[in-house]
């Protein structure tokens, strides 16, 4: 079962400030499906979205300020720190990096 933390399209809802209906959902989620990660499902979801609204500019400028969000970063990919993507737990503040 995917929790909210993991559903890319609870995110991107989020993210987005707006409001998709079941029937897009289950077309983003079957799009992304063959997907292996997090991260490619969103990119991907994003780029069909970007698409769908060529016509709306501050569409198109949010996902454009989400997607580098979601690159490989060769650094950081690799630190012991959340991703951008990744919901951290309030019981995990002021602690040492590593526990």
């Amino acid at each position: 079962m995917i929790t909210q933390q993991q559903d890319p399209i609870v995110v991107l809802e989020r993210e987005l400030k707006v409001k998709f209906d079941q029937d897009k959902k289950d077309e983003l989620r079957a799009l992304a499906a063959d997907e292996p990660t997090y991260q490619g499902k969103v990119k991907k979801i994003l780029a069909h979205l970007k698409e769908k609204n060529k016509g709306n500019y501050k569409m198109i400028r949010a996902i454009e300020n989400l997607e580098p969000l979601y690159d490989a970063h060769d650094f950081w990919d690799y630190q012991p720190v959340p991703k951008a993507y990744e919901k951290v737990d309030e019981s995990m503040f002021d602690k040492p990096i590593g526990e």
